[in-house]
């Protein structure tokens, strides 16, 4: 026969009902609401439909990085480097590099020809004792040639 002391449930309190915990979730939503409306979108998108995020200053927040992302996208597109059909680069000992092809070429390395188009990044790592010269070309192979 078991001791009722030692039993863990015994001692607990009872299990809210269906309706303390409906209660419960639509006054977390409430408040999820609140907190959306008058904090989340005045200060991440600049939308301030209660007035809220103007007198915390939520609003103003929003909108600075709202241009603050879109004069950075207009200078990555201004100076945005111009293809090249070839690039060398020396490598010193323990020294690394990656390079982004990012326009569907194939890269040509050194010796290496690329079976396929690179939409990703190539690393180079010299682990030699000495210095490495890296060279990249690339070609306008169509695909599947």
């Amino acid at each position: 026969m078991r001791d009722p002391s030692l039993d863990p449930i015994s001692d607990t309190a009872p299990l809210p009902t269906s309706q303390t915990l409906r209660r419960t979730t639509l006054m977390a939503l409430a408040v999820a609401g609140v907190v959306m409306t008058g904090v989340v979108l005045p200060a991440e998108y600049g939308i301030d439909p209660t007035g809220i995020g103007r007198v915390l200053g939520l609003t103003k927040m929003g909108k600075l990085k709202h241009v603050l992302l879109q004069e950075e996208a207009d200078l990555q597109q201004s100076t945005a480097p111009p293809a090249r059909d070839s690039l060398s680069v020396t490598l010193q000992p323990r020294q690394h590099i990656e390079l982004r092809l990012d326009d569907g070429t194939r890269g040509v390395a050194a010796d290496l020809i690329a079976p396929f188009d690179s939409n990703g990044t190539w690393t180079w790592d010299n682990r030699m004792g000495h210095d490495v010269q890296v060279t990249v070309r690339r070609s306008q192979t169509p695909k599947g040639k």
